[in-house]
């Protein structure tokens, strides 16, 4: 494709572009040119004009010996033409250039040490490999929009394959690319023209293209595991007591939620889940401090009088095991936001957190002390979870959460409490 050819495609397709996203418009100016470079390249330039000022001018470089290398021979202004100068428009509307300082800073690095290239995924949607993906189906949307009858398969028969399967044989060879094999990136892109034909959407945001360019180049490594890091906070909803002192039943309660106010068993910490996105069982463990509210009872006369009340705080930690229907499975999608069914099954080590407050009203009795305790804890719930680097998730989780309260007192006593519980549960940092 001569330049002159690049350029006026480019600049009809700038036209039109627009109208069907919500990514701001670009005021600089696009120049298209043919170079000596190995592949097609993006930049930004600072350029003086005659006025004394300065604007920036968008590059886009080209190689003919790079676009007929990728194109079957007697190809001209096809669509891999047309993919490829949509893909290096894409790396400057979707904003590639606005940490290259830090990028080039990146690749430096990244050259020098040539580690495994899914170690890409540390430096999150700003990585040259999600990056190119992005570009990747920027194209293909463009193309769809502005090409009528545009199919990815059109795009796929007109690549010189041989030329394609040597690149990534050097690729796989080296263990070495800041891009995905080719062979990836055709993948991606028939995956998301299915998504696409059945989203059928008009107007699309910035965050459209990063979340599936992030949900795909995820997909390429769905082995690698993932940590979460989630806030929680969360009360008793009811409980049913089971309280003896000295082998004789007594009537006790968990005092319940009326109101905001009267809220006193509450619970709040964080969230370590450990997972892998091809896999639905996931680990996790809460690190939580609690408090709980209980009172006993008798029978005097018509009435029930209160006879004492007492609140114990913990420090608890919750390992469990998780089933969730969020991740796991849904190949072929790379749908970002993900809802699914939790359920798990662990257990809570109690450690006393200070002093129990007691107060007992119809005898001086001394403040007992409580010691560490060990029960089990089910979990039933709903998770939203998005695949992307960012820690972007929320879970609401029921759980029968047994309590056994146990006492240093001069009497046997038992305490057990069967306690209904729900945690919100809102992911804060992704690793």
């Amino acid at each position: 494709m001569a330049e002159k050819q690049a350029t006026e495609l480019l600049n009809t397709y700038i036209d039109q572009l627009w109208k069907y996203s919500k990514i701001r418009k670009i005021r600089d100016p696009f120049v298209v040119k043919e170079a000596l470079c190995p592949y097609a390249l993006t930049d930004i330039c600072l350029t003086k004009l005659p006025d004394g000022t300065a604007e920036n001018v968008r590059l886009i470089l080209y190689s003919k010996e790079f676009l007929e290398d990728l194109n079957k021979a007697g190809q001209t202004a096809s669509y891999v033409d047309r993919h490829v100068l949509l893909h290096e428009l894409g790396h400057h509307v979707l904003g590639h250039h606005k940490n290259s300082k830090s990028m080039e800073a990146l690749l430096s690095i990244y050259k020098q040490s040539a580690p495994d290239p899914k170690e890409w995924r540390k430096y999150g949607a700003a990585n040259p490999m999600a990056q190119e993906l992005e570009a990747d189906i920027y194209a293909v949307w463009a193309l769809s929009k502005l090409e009528k009858g545009f199919t990815v398969q059109q795009l796929v028969s007109q690549f010189n394959t041989q030329i394609l399967n040597q690149k990534d044989k050097e690729a796989i060879a080296a263990n070495h690319s800041d891009h995905p094999l080719f062979r990836d990136r055709i993948e991606t892109m028939r995956k998301f023209e299915a998504q696409m034909l059945r989203a059928q959407s008009k107007v699309v945001p910035r965050k459209y293209f990063s979340d599936i360019a992030s949900s795909a180049y995820l997909d390429l490594w769905p082995d690698a595991p993932v940590i979460d890091i989630a806030l929680n906070a969360g009360i008793a909803l009811g409980g049913i007591t089971d309280f003896s002192y000295d082998g004789e039943k007594t009537d006790g309660f968990l005092y319940p939620p009326k109101t905001l106010k009267s809220i006193s068993n509450y619970h709040a910490g964080l969230s370590i889940t450990r997972f892998r996105w091809d896999r639905h069982w996931q680990r996790h463990v809460d690190i939580q401090w609690s408090r709980h509210k209980y009172g006993t009872t008798v029978q005097g006369g018509s009435e029930e009088q209160l006879i004492e009340k007492f609140q114990v705080d913990y420090l608890t930690v919750a390992p469990r095991m998780t089933w969730n229907s969020a991740t796991g499975g849904k190949k072929g999608s790379f749908q970002a936001l993900r809802v699914g069914l939790i359920a798990g099954f662990g257990f809570n080590f109690r450690i006393p957190a200070g002093k129990i407050s007691y107060t007992n009203y119809i005898s001086d009795v001394p403040t007992p002390k409580s010691r560490f305790t060990l029960g089990p804890k089910a979990v039933v719930g709903v998770s939203l979870l998005k695949k992307t680097f960012l820690p972007k998730g929320a879970n609401i989780l029921f759980s029968y959460d047994p309590q056994w309260i146990r006492l240093d007192t001069p009497v046997k006593t038992c305490v057990i409490s069967h306690n209904l519980e729900c945690t919100l549960q809102y992911s804060i940092f992704r690793h």
